[in-house]
């Protein structure tokens, strides 16, 4: 019994020492997991880190290259002129040409600034209105011996014996309200582009005819000399007007003045800011305020008379 005991208590001594080894391998294998995973835990929360911004140097802008660009051709002006053989209203766009048949021969026309009317004065008949989309027109029982569209294009300012009155008209009704009154004729009624200036000639019997001005706050009038037939260029920079045949053409500021002679002259009607049209019968010269020369030009038939330049068709 005593080898048996002994021969066991060997056999336990050794399995404790494999069961002990066995269970330090074990702790280690265990803790080497648990590294493992809290590495893999805390390797997964993390954020992906973004990708780094690459900052490239400034660079000095290029300084863009001088070009020079011209300007953009105008619109041709419409043209408007009376037959001087029939009763006939030619409107001239470009190259393309309308005829309107009236009862009467023409006097005179006032174009809208949009193109869209224009008031005719017979010279034997009333006011006609022309609408200019649909050529539909109506009359009104009046007479001017001048006029022009107020700049809102709603009514009409018109001369006649020795008052300037605007003229309500919707085709149905007109009524007149005197705004200026004179001994003297006032005519060649127009607006300076872009202000409410009216200007006008202011005729006498006793004097030469002078170019004036009234504003629509006031009824004081302001001369600037004598002359008739005032035209102010579309950007109102340049005043032109006549006296007998000589045309003047002067700066807003009047500091610059030039004087045209040696044609007989009928009427005066600017092309654009730069060319000013001389009319003589149907001869039309056409003169150029940069270098201060004429150009014969043709503009319509010799038996048409231009009565009046106004903005394209819209």
């Amino acid at each position: 019994m005593a080898w048996y005991d002994k021969k066991m208590n060997n056999y336990f001594r050794w399995y404790g020492m494999i069961f002990e080894s066995i269970r330090g391998w074990m702790r280690w294998l265990v803790l080497l997991i648990g590294l493992v995973l809290l590495v893999g835990c805390a390797s997964s929360a993390a954020p992906i880190p973004p990708i780094p911004t690459t900052t490239t140097p400034a660079v000095a802008p290029t300084p863009p290259a001088t070009v020079t660009v011209s300007a953009l051709p105008r619109p041709a002006p419409t043209l408007f002129f009376a037959d001087t053989t029939t009763t006939n209203l030619i409107i001239q766009h470009d190259q393309l040409s309308q005829t309107i048949a009236l009862s009467t021969t023409i006097n005179f026309a006032a174009i809208r600034d949009d193109g869209a009317q224009i008031a005719i004065q017979p010279h034997a008949d009333d006011l006609t209105i022309l609408n200019l989309a649909d050529n539909s027109r109506y009359t009104i029982a009046s007479r001017c011996d001048s006029m022009v569209w107020a700049p809102d294009g709603q009514s009409l300012f018109c001369a006649r014996y020795g008052n300037i009155y605007t003229l309500q008209s919707d085709g149905q009704r007109d009524t007149l309200t005197t705004i200026a009154t004179s001994p003297n004729a006032y005519s060649d009624l127009v607006w300076r582009p872009k202000s409410a200036q009216l200007w006008f000639s202011l005729v006498s019997n006793a004097t030469s005819p002078k170019i004036c001005t009234i504003s629509n706050s006031t009824t004081e009038l302001l001369c600037v000399g004598n002359g008739q037939q005032p035209r102010w260029s579309p950007n109102g920079q340049w005043l032109a007007y006549r006296l007998g045949d000589r045309v003047t053409v002067q700066s807003a500021d009047a500091s610059q003045q030039q004087h045209i002679t040696g044609m007989r002259v009928d009427n005066l009607w600017w092309h654009d800011d730069q060319h000013l049209l001389v009319v003589s019968g149907s001869r039309i010269m056409q003169y150029n305020l940069v270098d201060q020369q004429f150009t014969p030009i043709t503009l319509g038939a010799p038996m048409w008379r231009l009565i009046g330049v106004g903005a394209p068709f819209r």
